[in-house]
């Protein structure tokens, strides 16, 4: 609840944390919950698709030696 001490505003809120209210509702609508679950991750995914070949030849060069 961290969160709430710098987030005085509803309109504020990040997705996660305005997705963990939507949950605590006691009519919890889970089309909804699982939208905005997946609105969070589609962009992550991509940008780590796109960015793949980048993070995995940074690894690979950090191992050679000379």
């Amino acid at each position: 609840m961290n969160q709430l001490v710098y987030l005085n505003d509803q309109d504020m809120y990040t997705v996660a944390f305005g997705l963990s209210t939507l949950r605590s509702s006691l009519t919890s609508p889970k089309h909804l919950i699982m939208a905005g679950t997946m609105i969070m991750i589609i962009p992550a995914t991509i940008i780590f698709w796109v960015g793949q070949r980048y993070f995995t030849e940074g690894i690979a060069t950090t191992g050679i030696k000379g």
